[in-house]
């Protein structure tokens, strides 16, 4: 059975960098709905990070999607995050062998620039980023035209998650007479960027694009994105009527709310704590497995989960909820609060009296990794954590100066965990294997033999050899899950209509409209 890589690792610093993330925000409406259904008015929306760049094969930001899918259409569209693969640029699409995808384009789109949505414009698109032009952590792969609206996509390796790469950055076609994918994009989308209203990287102007194929995604006439990373500042702005929706961090929502504002939730990821330096190369302590479960032992979950997360959301022991491959009971029964079981590990393991390192993080999860490292002081554990500006989140993600790495993951695939952090980087095998194994550690021989079984079984019968390796995974605080994550964000409700949640952490663009 091939390796099924699930590029968790992407996923993971997607909705990682999802928190980050803007809320597909809306804002002090000015106009109001035409009777014949026509877009109208102007929605501002406050997007919760800043901006890197408008190439969408350039990165791997979730933040930057808000302010790419007004300008890009995607191949395949996703109305929820894991349901059903929906029509997009593509009308038809067929899996052939688990090896490619054969898409049938839509007839007749062009980009705003006049030109054709083409196979050729397609296959410029996708295989633009295999020439190692873009940095971003990518599935390279082929694009073979059978005629002017037919493709067959072949990725350097299938994946089950490939077509749902293709409902976002991965799927999003540029047009080929773009010079500047960094600041002057060219798509096919609802909205055409307008450099010459905005105000960069404050404020980002979005007007209608009057012939798009489907109108109606298109609510309103203008969009304006501010960018407000820091989630005080986002909630200020949407009491005031600056803006009038964003995503809310969960400190922030009893004000939204004794305001009046309508708050809407939904379970989004699993925050927590991927330890990668396991051999102790950097932090020797980190290398014994019993210093690690120590640290996991120590974090008052159901405190975090009060306190920090404000009740949004709930206390996590591994990243899969029952019922979800991988989900092992008996780690539920092992990992609790448990301080003093955790200082009497340090001490078996030769730290009783502590230990001390540095590790960094960004402003969107200071407040929760302060939590974390208060637990750890309390068993002496003494953590110097420094704070990075936001667009310092990449290189963050790839560092080898950072023993560890917090994370927001969507997925629980623990498969693709393990491919992902376990694996040696070998240039003879699919780039994603090993990708975020940065200190590249050596497998462990249990883990890998677990591994290797679980590939050559059915996935039918996988499940109680995921549960094993999740036990290991977990067990040995390799990784520390901490909370279930839910997205929230604020809106207000007698200005904006059809405001819906869809793929992502935040409500969609697509649709809202703007009230008197």
């Amino acid at each position: 059975m091939a390796r099924q890589w699930r590029r968790w690792f992407c996923a993971a610093l997607l909705v990682v960098l999802v928190a980050s993330c803007s809320s597909d925000s809306g804002g002090s409406g000015t106009g109001s709905t035409t009777s014949d259904g026509a877009p109208s008015g102007v929605l501002h929306y406050g997007a919760s990070g800043d901006f890197a760049s408008f190439d969408p094969h350039g990165g791997s930001l979730e933040v930057d999607l808000i302010y790419l899918r007004p300008v890009f259409d995607t191949l395949l569209e996703q109305e929820v995050a894991g349901g059903e693969i929906l029509p997009g640029l593509a009308t038809d699409w067929e899996v052939i062998d688990e090896k490619a995808v054969r898409l049938d384009l839509r007839s007749g789109v062009t980009f705003t620039d006049g030109a054709a949505l083409d196979a050729e414009a397609v296959k410029m698109a996708l295989e633009r980023p295999t020439s190692g032009s873009t940095g971003t952590v990518w599935t390279p792969m082929t694009v073979e035209v059978v005629d002017e609206d037919t493709v067959i996509v072949t990725p350097e390796t299938w994946t089950d998650t490939f077509l749902t790469n293709l409902t976002n950055r991965q799927g999003m076609v540029t047009s080929p007479n773009t010079t500047d994918f960094d600041r002057e994009p060219i798509g096919s989308g609802p909205w055409v960027y307008d450099r010459s209203t905005s105000d960069e990287p404050i404020m980002f102007s979005y007007t209608l694009n009057d012939d798009y194929w489907d109108p109606d995604k298109q609510g309103v006439e203008r969009i304006e994105l501010r960018a407000l990373a820091d989630p005080s500042a986002r909630v200020n702005a949407l009491v005031s009527g600056e803006i009038d929706i964003a995503l809310l961090d969960a400190a922030n929502v009893p004000l939204a709310e004794d305001q009046g504002y309508v708050v809407v939730q939904r379970p989004t990821s699993t925050y927590g704590v991927s330890v990668r330096d396991r051999t102790g190369q950097k932090v020797e302590a980190l290398g014994d497995p019993r210093v690690r479960l120590a640290m996991s032992l120590a974090i008052d979950r159901e405190t975090f989960a009060e306190n920090v997360l404000f009740g949004i959301g709930s206390v996590a022991v591994q990243n899969a909820a029952e019922g979800q491959p991988g989900f092992s009971a008996a780690l539920e029964d092992e990992i609790s609060f448990d301080p003093e079981r955790a200082k009497e590990l340090l001490a078996e393991a030769g730290y009783p009296d502590g230990f001390s390192f540095e590790v960094s993080s960004i402003q969107m999860w200071q407040t929760r990794l302060e939590a974390i490292t208060g637990f750890w002081r309390d068993i002496g554990i003494d953590v110097k954590l420094t704070v990075l500006d936001p667009s310092k989140i990449a290189d963050y993600a790839t560092s080898t100066d950072e023993p560890l790495f917090v994370i927001e993951n969507p997925g629980y695939e623990v498969l693709g965990m393990y491919e992902g952090s376990y694996m040696l980087d070998d240039p003879t095998t699919p780039a994603t294997e090993g990708a975020q194994n940065l200190y590249q550690t050596e497998p462990p021989a249990e883990l890998e033999a677990l591994y290797e079984e679980a590939i050559a079984t059915d996935p039918a019968d996988q499940e109680p050899i995921l549960a094993e390796m999740a036990d290991y995974m977990y067990g040995q605080g390799d990784f520390i899950a901490v909370a279930h994550v839910n997205a929230v964000a604020g809106y207000d409700g007698d200005r904006l209509t059809n405001v819906t949640f869809t793929g992502g952490v935040s409500p969609t663009i697509y649709g809202i409209r703007v009230i008197e």
